[in-house]
């Protein structure tokens, strides 16, 4: 099962019959996101693969480490994965539901990969404090104590500015207008 396809011929005549399947597979076979990659990284899968009524039920786990850069200091961090995951292969699946029972052979790869890339986080942090960079200098604010002076305000605001500082206005009744 090195590609993540099973041979189920064997189940398909007995319902209820069961198989246990393990293996590592390369990263590069679910891909990744473009904030976090699996490339390199082996994923290690174990599923039981159950004939039932209307086709067969894939269920296991898979576990993988992924690389990537924080999204705040852009320091290089890996972290694993344990997921759980258990899905009903079938001749006619529904679309979002299930997965094509193919003749004899499930292909586990579509739904690890729908499994684990669901996971993989869109910022990753290197920790949860993490001070990011100094938006002056750049310099590591978790390393280094940064001794910027205080951030120049952005000139696109002067106009908001300018209204929260200008000249106060009191209520009173609004100005008469004449209906034409």
């Amino acid at each position: 099962m090195g590609n993540l396809r099973c041979n189920v011929a064997d189940l398909l005549p007995r319902p209820g019959a069961r198989r246990t399947v393990r293996c590592t597979v390369d990263g590069e076979v679910l891909g990744g996101t473009r904030v976090a990659r699996l490339e390199g990284a082996p994923v290690w899968v174990e599923v039981t693969l159950e004939r039932v009524v209307d086709g067969i039920v894939a269920s296991g786990r898979v576990q993988v480490t992924y690389r990537a850069e924080c999204s705040r200091c852009l320091a290089p961090l890996q972290r694993p994965l344990r997921l759980g995951f258990s899905e009903l292969y079938e001749p006619e699946p529904t679309p979002g539901d299930t997965y094509r029972l193919e003749r004899d052979v499930v292909d586990l790869e579509p739904a690890l990969r729908d499994t684990v890339l669901c996971e993989l986080p869109l910022r990753p942090l290197c920790r949860d404090e993490c001070a990011g960079l100094c938006p002056r200098c750049g310099a590591d604010r978790n390393v280094t104590v940064c001794t910027c002076e205080p951030a120049v305000p952005d000139p696109r605001w002067a106009p908001l500015a300018a209204l929260a500082t200008g000249p106060a206005r009191r209520p009173g009744p609004a100005p008469d207008r004449k209906e034409p």
